[in-house]
Parts: C-alpha cells; sequence; structure tokens
C-alpha cells in the first residue's frame, strides 16, 4: 500500500487548471478539471494497455499545452520507462522564429515533429528553402527535427483541387512549374506535397492527418486514393495520423482500421485524441444517419455520457487498433498529464465535495499505474483538521 498523493494547501500557479481551464470554462472550471482527470487516466489507461501488448509505444505532444512532466519526473512511478513523450508538435512553425521561441521555453529538450508548410503560400521559398534552413539550423543541433506535417489533407486537397480559385491555381502552377511539371488540370492540385515530400524525404520523415469522418465520407472517396496511391504506396510519406472526433461509430471503428490495412501498404498509422474534457462542443455523431443507427438523434454529448464515452469507448478502439500491426502511437492534443492543479474551495460535506469525492475515488480506482490499497488523501484545516482518504480495492 502506498499514498499516491497528498493534497494539503493548494498552490495552482502555473497549472492546467488556472492556466487553461479558467479561461475556458470560468465558474465551470472546477467540474471541467475532475472530468479531465477522469479523461486523461483513461488515455493513460489506453496507453498503458497499448505498451503490454506491443512493449512500445510512441507519444507526440502538442508544444501549445503543458508538456507531460512524467516523462522526466519518476514522482509518479509509472513503472514503464516506454511511458515518455517522444516527440513535441510544433504547430504553424511557419518562420525559424516560431520554433526558438518554443525551444527556449522546453524545460526538457525533445525532437520536434514541424508543421512548417504554409499551405496558404506555396512558393519554393517558403517551402523548399525554408526546409533548408530547418534542416541547417537544427539538425546538429540539441534539438532536431525529425518530422514534418501537415494538416487535415482531405480539406487542403478539396481547397486546392478548386480550378475557380484563380490566384490559388496560379499560385500552385507556377510551384509545379520549378521542377518541370506541367499543368494538368485533373493533377495540378496533387503535385506539391508530393514534390517536397520526395525532395527532401532523406532529411525528414513526411506527415499527414486525416479526420475519422473522412473515413467514413463516400463523398471524399477520391481525395482517400490520392493520399494513399500517390503519397503513401508510390511515394515519400510514411506516417499518417488519424484525428479522433466521434467514438461512437456504430461499426466499432472497424472501417477506421480497416482502411489503412486495405490502403496503405507501408505506412505507420497514429491516432490523436484531444486531452482536455470539453463537453458541449463537438456533436455526439458525425451526422443525422450514424445517430439513427443508435435511434438518437445529432446532438451533443451530456457530461455523463462524455465520460462514460472514454471510459467505455476509449477501450474499444485501442484493442481494435492493436489488432493493425501498422498502429504506431497516439497525439495527445490541449496538454497531458502533468501540473493539472486542484480545486482550492472545497467544504467537507458539500454537494459539491461528494461530486469531487465520488470522482478522485473512481480515478484512483481506474488508474492504471496504481495498486490494490493504494490511497489518495485530501487534508482538511478548517474549522478543525480533517482527512479524507480514497483507498483503491
Amino acid at each position: 500500500m502506498g499514498t499516491i498523493q497528498t493534497i494539503d494547501n493548494v498552490d495552482n500557479t502555473g497549472t492546467l487548471y488556472e492556466d487553461v481551464l479558467i479561461d475556458l470554462y470560468g465558474a465551470d472550471a472546477d467540474i471541467m478539471l475532475t472530468n479531465t482527470k477522469f479523461l486523461r487516466v483513461n488515455i493513460l489507461k489506453a496507453i498503458k494497455n497499448f505498451v503490454q501488448h506491443e512493449k512500445t509505444i510512441c507519444i507526440k505532444e502538442f508544444s501549445t499545452a503543458p508538456i507531460m512532466t512524467y516523462a522526466t519526473n519518476d514522482k509518479f512511478n509509472f513503472v514503464n520507462p516506454e511511458l515518455t513523450t517522444d516527440l513535441v508538435i510544433i504547430p504553424q512553425a511557419f518562420h525559424l522564429a516560431d520554433i526558438n521561441n518554443v525551444i527556449k521555453n522546453m524545460t526538457h529538450k525533445f525532437p520536434l515533429v514541424l508543421e512548417a508548410l504554409n499551405t496558404d503560400s506555396v512558393t519554393k521559398e517558403m517551402w523548399d528553402n525554408y526546409l533548408d534552413s530547418i534542416y541547417t539550423s537544427y539538425n546538429d543541433s540539441e534539438t532536431e527535427v525529425h518530422k514534418i506535417i501537415i494538416e487535415d489533407v482531405v480539406s487542403l486537397l478539396q481547397k486546392w483541387n478548386n480550378i475557380d480559385n484563380q490566384q490559388q491555381k496560379d499560385m500552385i502552377k507556377a510551384y509545379n512549374a520549378e521542377f518541370n511539371i506541367s499543368y494538368d488540370t485533373n493533377t495540378f492540385w496533387q503535385e506539391p506535397l508530393n514534390l517536397i515530400s520526395k525532395n527532401y524525404w532523406d532529411k525528414f520523415s513526411f506527415v499527414l492527418t486525416i479526420n475519422d469522418y473522412d473515413i467514413y465520407d463516400d463523398n471524399v472517396s477520391d481525395y482517400l486514393n490520392v493520399i494513399s496511391e500517390k503519397y503513401f504506396n508510390n511515394g515519400y510519406f510514411d506516417e499518417v495520423v488519424i484525428k479522433m472526433n466521434y467514438f461512437y461509430w456504430f461499426d466499432d471503428f472497424q472501417k477506421i482500421v480497416k482502411w489503412s490495412e486495405q490502403n496503405l501498404k507501408s505506412a505507420l498509422v497514429s491516432y490523436r485524441f484531444d486531452t482536455i474534457f470539453t463537453n458541449d462542443v463537438k456533436n455526439r455523431y458525425f451526422d443525422e444517419t450514424e445517430a439513427t443507427k443508435y435511434n438518437d438523434t445529432l446532438r451533443h454529448n451530456t457530461i455523463e455520457e462524455e465520460l462514460e464515452m472514454f471510459q467505455t469507448r476509449l477501450p474499444i478502439l485501442t484493442e481494435k487498433i492493436l489488432t493493425n500491426p501498422q498502429t504506431y502511437g497516439f497525439e495527445l492534443k490541449n496538454g497531458y498529464f502533468g501540473a493539472e492543479g486542484n480545486i482550492v474551495d472545497l467544504t467537507l460535506d458539500s454537494d459539491k465535495f461528494n461530486e469531487y469525492k465520488d470522482m478522485a475515488c473512481k480515478i484512483l480506482n481506474l488508474s492504471p499505474f496504481t495498486r490494490q490499497n493504494d490511497n489518495f488523501v485530501r487534508v482538511f484545516r478548517e474549522p478543525d483538521k480533517k482527512i479524507f482518504v480514497c483507498i483503491k480495492h
């Protein structure tokens, strides 16, 4: 038996609670903090299950939120050395100054993944010359750039395939002409990504992202075919990231795994999750058709449904992706399991405390890194000193 955490005097300086949740949710920050901790313990459980099955995992995090402190801090005693941050993603890293600012503020150095290509400014200067400067600046430095990521490629290709946008068409035609690619109405919009990855594959790994709903949308199948055949099977991209937006796909995610297995010959496949509880932001289902399969209507999750979703649906997804040898790891968006903070103004025997107590004990019992009889302690000092203890059974 061991004490996992003791909370006495609460200091939320520099925590997820103070720096992120209060700004996002105001008076609801307390409940959102507790719910976020619940969400994350289920993601941690999925990660541990993945590691136990595969003996390894690649974890990528975004630089726009505090990076996991357990990657370099042994106080959490998570046992598995594989459970560390492997790569840090810098979104919209369109200038060296953007990259340098992140590096300067990182307490520990990690290899980087950059969204370095500004897809609204496709030029040799902004693309090829910029990648040259990135490689020169960081290849021999303490912090290396390993991957270049392009976001939401289905939507991007749809936009570039609009021949009515003359300015955009001329921009892409001019870029293609730099590499002696003549204009073809049917394929000109496919070339920039193919060219840049072909020319720089020996310096960087190239990654693109698609959304889970792209795979279920028959209207974009032609774009998915371009992605799989031109960019992966006959091209120079080597990792695709599937962004998980909806957890209620009626087939239990089978089509997602099946698509990558059948259409990507040798690609790595990762999955991206939001790691902040965001109830009432996204719909429960992708569209009315999917909702109808559940005898439901298109709507938001309730708080209870969203909590249940991460406890019951995430294990189903984890089980499915473990059947696919292409699965590489997880991307974690919006910060992870670092200094999260704690609720301040709790009063024993209040409704707020009763809700907190139930969730804190549930989190302790769900955690994959606690053992039987481990305990969690919270100290109350007003008006008299009292101690609340939760023990894992």
